[in-house]
Parts: C-alpha cells; sequence; structure tokens
C-alpha cells in the first residue's frame, strides 16, 4: 500500500498524550444560576479553561483541532469484532458501513461493495477520550478545553460514557439549541480504511431526543433531553440515533443531569462557553 492519508480536515488530528485531569461527573447536585462558574464544577465538569496567548482560530487553527487521547489496550489495534463484544456495541459494524457509505464518493472506493458483516475483520484503535478545544466566546485567543471520556472502566468502577454536543443541522433549528443535539459517546476510535488508507477518527454515539422542540421549559429554565425506547440492538434494525459521526462533529461536552430515569436536563450554567451558545 502507499502511504497512510491522513483526512484532510484540520481539526480531526490523533494526538497520543497522556489523559487529562478530572472530568465529567454526575455527581452535581445542585446547578448554578445566577452566580458563574465555580471553581468544583471546573474540577468535575471534564472542562479547563487556560490562555493560548495566541491569534485567534483563524490563524491559528492547529489550537482548535480535535484530538483522540489515551489509547486502550495499551495501544494495540483489533478487529471490529472484539470491539463490539469488548464494549457490548452489537450494531457499531452496522453503523460503520453506514457512515462510510455516506461519505462522497471519492472517499469512499472500496467500501460500498461490502455489507456490514464484512467490516467485523477491520482493524481499530480505541481511544479513552477525545479532546475539544472550544474557543472562549469573550475572546478568541482563549480556549476552554473539553475532554469527554468514553472507556470501558473508569477508576476501577463500572463503564464510563460522556455526554457531548453535536452538530445537527447548519440551520438555527431545535428551539434553543440553534441545530444542536445532545449524544452519549459509546466509543472513540480510529480507523484506518484499507481501501484507500485514509486515516478516519470516529466516535460511535447514542443521541438523545430533545423535548419540546428543544425550547427552555419551566421551571427550571432548561431544555429537557430523554432516551429512546430500549431495543435489542443484536436483532433489530440500525436505529437512526446510533451513529458513526466523524469527531469534527463533537462541539464540546454536555453536562446532563438525570431528572428522573431516562429524562435529563441540559446544564447549560456549568460552563459559559456553552450559556452563551444555547441562550
Amino acid at each position: 500500500m502507499g502511504d497512510v492519508e491522513v483526512d484532510s480536515s484540520e481539526d480531526d488530528s490523533e494526538d497520543d498524550g497522556e489523559e487529562a485531569e478530572h472530568s465529567l461527573t454526575n455527581a452535581v447536585q445542585a446547578v448554578t444560576l445566577s452566580e458563574g462558574i465555580e471553581q468544583e464544577d471546573r474540577e468535575t465538569s471534564g472542562i479547563g479553561h487556560f490562555s493560548s496567548n495566541t491569534p485567534p482560530a483563524s490563524e491559528n487553527p492547529e489550537l482548535y483541532r480535535r484530538m483522540l487521547k489515551g489509547k486502550a489496550f495499551k495501544g494495540r489495534s483489533h478487529q471490529l469484532s472484539f470491539i463490539e463484544s469488548t464494549y457490548n456495541l452489537p450494531d457499531l459494524t452496522w453503523a460503520l458501513h453506514r457512515y462510510l457509505n455516506e461519505l462522497p464518493a471519492a472517499n469512499n472506493r472500496g467500501s460500498s461493495f461490502l455489507e456490514p458483516v464484512d467490516f467485523t475483520h477491520f482493524t481499530a484503535n480505541v481511544y479513552n477520550q477525545i479532546q475539544i478545544p472550544v474557543p472562549d466566546f469573550q475572546n478568541k485567543s482563549d480556549v476552554t478545553m473539553h475532554h469527554v471520556r468514553s472507556t470501558s472502566k473508569w477508576r476501577g468502577a463500572g463503564p464510563r460514557r460522556d455526554f457531548a454536543l453535536i452538530l445537527r443541522s447548519t440551520q438555527h433549528t431545535y428551539g434553543a439549541l440553534g441545530g444542536r443535539g445532545v449524544c452519549q459517546v459509546e466509543l472513540a476510535f480510529k480507523l484506518t480504511d484499507p481501501f484507500n488508507n485514509r486515516i478516519h477518527n470516529l466516535a460511535f454515539i447514542t443521541e438523545l431526543q430533545h423535548q419540546n422542540g428543544g425550547h427552555v421549559q419551566d421551571p427550571h429554565g432548561f431544555v429537557l433531553f430523554h432516551e429512546h425506547l430500549a431495543v435489542d440492538y443484536s436483532t433489530a434494525e440500525l436505529q437512526s440515533y446510533r451513529r458513526v459521526v466523524n469527531i469534527k462533529s463533537l462541539l464540546g461536552a454536555a453536562h446532563m443531569i438525570e431528572l428522573e430515569p431516562g429524562i435529563f436536563i441540559l446544564n447549560t450554567h456549568v460552563d459559559l462557553t456553552v450559556y452563551n451558545a444555547i441562550y
């Protein structure tokens, strides 16, 4: 094969650095509505702020590249059949099949002739974190760094799969969300297409469904979301809310608070950048 061709997008690079410190947790008991961001929120939300002392993003695109971090399995690649089984994602290859076949033809030669079962033999590298730099809304030379984690074991306990904001439409739709949605990141992985050597930095996601057209609701003034009805992903047809996406589609961490089983509010007050984007 020829040289590996890396995705030409400027914000889709992969990095092998270590995981960043303290991240998103559901331990928040109350939302600060008027006092801004408290230090405790910063330490538990996976959101860190730093001044880049660099020109705006338009002059320095390197600063705003999304990155896969924290290699799983000691950096070894595995077949997708193994990854599906290990992470309990029986519809992963079906979602990947749909993703690759929806790419422009120039980026997709070869894979269009395959069936989803053929993708089980593809190999991929799994990562524990997606690092998403978000430009500060007040100063474009500052960055708020969001760390979205997806790992089979978190600190010796069970799996951890963070929520993230995702771009669903370039139009200002879905009420206050402005074309954004919320998803849970089931898997972060890097795949090299064996037909054209193109590297894809990807996430397998499950989207939540917004309520009330994405408009804020009383009495709390937040947007509500709910999970989709449970199905057996190993036997059901691929659900439209289960997708493989390029990590470029992820806009930042979403701090979700579960009001009752399967019902969440999007806490936009934990981070001023997200607050000003949604409101």
